[in-house]
């Protein structure tokens, strides 16, 4: 089974303390686990909910894009709608009445 690198360097750096320590030396326990220091992580999200706040984020353009859409399709609905009751219309309408809407 092949050793990541990760797990090669950690022996290597083992080793070069060893040699320049002797056997007295107390190695890192590098299997640890490294939590996120909590203030750190309450700055990150305090700058995120900032960022989001001023619309400076990666998202800003696609939100802009969104509205956009947003307007055309209530824009395309109005104009099915407009066009089902003209079409409701016309189609109660008799044949004389549909000729003399077109001349």
């Amino acid at each position: 089974m092949p050793i990541s690198k990760s797990k090669l360097w950690k022996i290597q750096k083992e080793k070069e303390l060893m040699n320049k320590y002797g056997m007295t030396t107390k190695l890192p326990n590098y299997e640890r686990k490294r939590s996120p220091s909590p203030n750190t992580y309450a700055n990150r999200k305090a700058m995120k909910n900032e960022i989001k706040q001023r619309n400076m984020g990666k998202n800003t353009k696609q939100k802009e894009a969104s509205r956009l859409s947003e307007f055309i399709k209530a824009k395309i609905k109005e104009g099915e709608r407009k066009f089902k009751q003209e079409q409701d219309i016309y189609i109660n309408l008799n044949y004389k009445q549909r000729r003399a809407i077109l001349i």
